[in-house]
């Protein structure tokens, strides 16, 4: 048997784009863990992830993604970006 990773939460009835949208509520991931295996540092990593984009948004009127197609590293069992590149719009 083997877990990949990449695979959890794609699903391509709901979306092929791959886009990121934070505003979505129907965004039923798996990226902390659920019921008891639910990852004990989750409230701590969306907090940072709030703030930090509150302070992106109060600073820049745009943030694009510039990196056009975004890669992923080759791995067998993992899911991670190459690089991605953004311009940030005063």
């Amino acid at each position: 048997m083997l877990l990949v990773q990449y695979a959890a939460n794609h699903d391509r009835k709901r979306s092929s784009t791959g886009a990121l949208r934070h505003h979505s509520d129907a965004n039923r991931h798996l990226g902390f863990g659920h019921g008891i295996h639910t990852c004990l540092g989750s409230p701590l990593a969306r907090i940072e992830t709030q703030e930090s984009l509150k302070q992106l948004s109060s600073r820049y009127r745009a943030v694009e993604v510039v990196t056009d197609p975004v890669r992923y590293k080759a791995t067998l069992n993992s899911r991670s970006l190459e690089s991605l590149q953004v311009r940030l719009r005063p």
